[in-house]
């Protein structure tokens, strides 16, 4: 994307005379800080797992599914591709609202 860090959005912004209103909007400042997260994040799991892809992916998902109290036993079972998926209401049945996310 040619933007080595979402600092430099803001310096632009910076030098700037005139800029349109809504870009310092709650949802832009909102993308923005999404951005500096992701990037942190990806940068940690990078430092973590020796920069391997597989293996950034894969750490992603661990923390998303700890963060989130996903388990195997909580997650839901996957159907082959051929099979129809149940009907909505027997999946609304089956969920359960007994979580709590984890910090």
């Amino acid at each position: 994307d040619g933007v080595d860090s979402p600092v430099q959005l803001l310096l632009a912004l910076a030098i700037l005379d005139q800029f349109p209103e809504d870009c310092l909007e709650t949802p832009a400042i909102l993308r923005l800080l999404n951005e500096v997260c992701a990037r942190r994040a990806r940068d940690t799991l990078r430092q973590q797992t020796g920069g391997d892809e597989n293996s950034v992916n894969a750490a992603a998902r661990k923390l998303v599914s700890r963060m989130l109290s996903i388990s195997k036993d909580s997650a839901p079972n996957v159907l082959a591709v051929d099979q129809p998926e149940p009907p909505r209401e027997e999946v609304k049945s089956a969920c359960s609202d007994d979580f709590t996310l984890d910090a």
